[in-house]
């Protein structure tokens, strides 16, 4: 905030403190030492006082000028107290309104009876956020619900291990080992991807490019197809030369591929991070590949991009950050000692889940952000199933108990569901806004 520095102005007055008091005087009788006139009695005569001149404009807008400044300042004062307030409140209660009853798509995929006893045991529904509407999944077919629990779209399948990328409003699913691609954004299929090969890792962009790697006899190969199906790229990896790719990542604009390679040699592994640039300036680059780093004796199977210039990977002992949005470099790296249980990302921010060595808690929640410095950590020993990173929020669930916190550790909420949940959906828009659904019904929850 700049400080304004405000001159004083004062008006200034001349004459002599002694005068006559018919204030007449005569040019001539001036004292010689200054100071006055004199009349001929020898008493000074006040010299008449100017009339004081109008302040100008400009003078008489400055006292207007400094009551805005004060103002504005006030106002964001004001507005960063609850700026701070809104970050930092705990809530300690909750309140829950039903949305709708189980009785659409998801609860039927669930419950067919066509599904395997090995499905089953594998792999049961699985609820997500796709913007701000509700995703659900199994191996029977995927459909999605706005808040409101219409039903927006459903397309039916049968897959023994789904996978499931999304970025941003749009997601794709496939069966591992699977042909077939099926594209959605949060309001409609948008398009599918037929392929001739294993379908054997998946990722998608924003604007719907689907990245995949297929499995051959000797071979892998990378496929990059656009929302309509149609082949935008491809190229052939071969274990002996390039390795073998292992996880994969798409910039949200589709334009840069990132693919971990992981070969073999004597006694240990080494693993490539390579960057695919698709744009104009890939065009001049030997397949594409612009640039790649080197690591050793590590395996890099977390990879994902927080936006079109930065992205991240993550080994068994380090997480290494790249930035650039044509020929991407490892920019910084952050060593880890423990061993990493888990990843989570979102446009903003990377955390992984080690556990605690102080002893005090089972697990550590460890967040960094894209330039890779730690933002925060959370102690916590809840045996969780989900944890997830919306926004500046860390939410931390069982079926039981949800746990809300800041990235920086700051605790937001502890506390007991109602009822057994199945999923939580954080809701971008509110802190204190939760999507849970039940075994019956579909609730919103808001903290109070």
């Amino acid at each position: 905030m700049a400080v304004i520095d405000f001159s004083r102005y004062r008006n200034q007055k001349s004459g002599n403190a002694n005068g006559r008091d018919d204030g007449y005087y005569d040019d001539d009788d001036t004292d010689s030492r200054g100071g006055g006139y004199y009349d001929d009695d020898d008493r000074p005569i006040e010299k008449p006082k100017e009339k004081p001149k109008e302040k100008t404009a400009r003078h008489a807008r400055k006292p207007r000028v400094l009551e805005i400044v004060i103002l504005v300042g006030a106002v964001a004062l004001l507005v960063a107290a609850i700026l701070l307030q809104s970050k930092t409140r705990t809530f300690s209660g909750a309140d829950y309104t039903k949305i709708t009853d189980l009785t659409s798509v998801e609860t039927a995929n669930a419950d067919s009876s066509e599904s395997s006893d090995l499905t089953q045991q594998y792999f049961g529904t699985q609820y997500l956020a796709l913007g701000s509407n509700i995703v659900s999944y199994s191996a029977d077919g995927i459909s999605c619900m706005d808040q409101g629990g219409n039903m927006l779209w459903n397309q039916t399948f049968e897959m023994q291990q789904p996978l499931v990328a999304i970025s941003g409003s749009v997601l794709a699913i496939a069966d591992y080992n699977g042909s077939t691609v099926y594209i959605f954004n949060s309001t409609s299929m948008l398009g599918s991807v037929s392929t001739d090969l294993p379908i054997r890792g998946l990722a998608v962009s924003e604007s719907g490019e689907t990245a995949v790697i297929l499995n051959d006899t000797d071979n892998t190969w990378f496929y990059l197809y656009n929302v309509s199906g149609e082949t935008i790229s491809y190229g052939k990896m071969s274990i002996d030369k390039t390795g073998y790719p292992i996880s994969l990542a798409i910039s949200p604009n589709g334009e840069m591929v990132a693919i971990s390679h992981l070969t073999m040699g004597t006694g240990n592994v080494e693993t490539q991070i390579a960057f695919y640039n698709f744009g104009a300036v890939g065009k001049s680059y030997t397949d594409n590949m612009v640039s790649g780093t080197n690591f050793d004796d590590e395996v890099f199977a977390y990879m994902a991009f927080f936006d079109d210039d930065t992205s991240v990977a993550v080994s068994d002992q380090r997480i290494a950050f790249f930035d650039g949005s044509e020929i991407p470099q490892n920019t910084n790296t952050a060593m880890v000692q423990e061993e990493i249980k888990g990843v989570y990302s979102n446009s903003s921010y990377i955390a992984i889940l080690v556990p605690d060595t102080t002893g005090a808690n089972e697990y550590l929640l460890r967040v960094y952000d894209r330039a890779g410095n730690v933002v925060g950590e959370i102690p916590f020993s809840l045996e969780y199933t989900a944890i997830q990173l919306c926004g500046d929020r860390v939410v931390i669930n069982n079926d039981d108990t949800l746990l809300v916190y800041n990235v920086d550790g700051t605790a937001r909420y502890s506390g007991n569901f109602d009822s057994k949940v199945r999923a939580v959906i954080p809701q971008e828009s509110s802190m204190s806004r939760y999507i849970i659904v039940t075994d019956s019904e579909v609730e919103l929850m808001t903290l109070q």
